[in-house]
C-alpha cells in the first residue's frame, strides 16, 4: 500500500515544487533548471554506466559471476531515470542514486533484506545447472 501511495503522491508533489518553484525564480529560471537537471543527469548516468560496464567485464573475465556490479548498473539506470523525470524530488533521488556511497549503502541494504527473505523461506532460490554433453537428462532427473 505504501509504494501505492507514493506513486500517487510524488507526481502531485512535483508539481506542486514545479509551480511554487515557477512562481518564486520564474517560469524561465525553472524550465531551465528542470531541463538542466536532466542533461546533468545523463552525463553522468552515462559516465557511471560506462564505469559499471568495465567492471562487469573485468568480473566476466575473472570468470566470476557480477551480481554486485549488475545491481550497481540498476542503481546507475534507476538514478538516470529519475533525473530525466521532470521534477525537483525525482532529479534529488536520481543524484542520490548516483552517488557511490549512498548506491552502495542502498545495495547492501537490499542484499541483506533479500538474504533474510531467502532465510525465512519468503523467496526461494532455484540453482540451474546445464546438462553437459557427457550427461543423459534422466541422471538429472530421475
Amino acid at each position: 500500500m505504501g509504494w501505492f501511495l507514493l506513486l500517487i503522491l510524488l507526481p502531485f508533489a512535483e508539481l506542486w515544487l514545479l509551480l511554487e518553484a515557477g512562481r518564486v525564480i520564474g517560469v524561465w529560471s525553472t524550465i531551465f533548471l528542470v531541463v538542466a537537471t536532466g542533461l546533468a543527469g545523463l552525463i553522468l548516468a552515462r559516465a557511471q554506466g560506462f564505469m559499471v560496464l568495465q567492471r562487469i567485464g573485468q568480473e566476466l573475465a575473472k570468470g566470476q559471476v557480477p551480481a554486485g556490479e549488475l545491481l550497481e548498473g540498476c542503481g546507475v539506470l534507476l538514478g538516470g531515470l529519475f533525473l530525466l523525470l521532470p521534477g525537483f524530488i525525482t532529479d534529488f533521488l536520481g543524484l542520490l542514486l548516483l552517488t557511490f556511497p549512498v548506491r552502495r549503502l542502498l545495495i547492501n541494504l537490499l542484499q541483506r533484506r533479500l538474504a533474510r527473505w531467502v532465510r525465512r523461506g519468503t523467496v526461494q532460490v532455484i540453482k540451474i545447472r546445464q546438462i553437459g554433453p557427457e550427461e543423459e537428462e534422466d541422471d538429472i532427473f530421475p
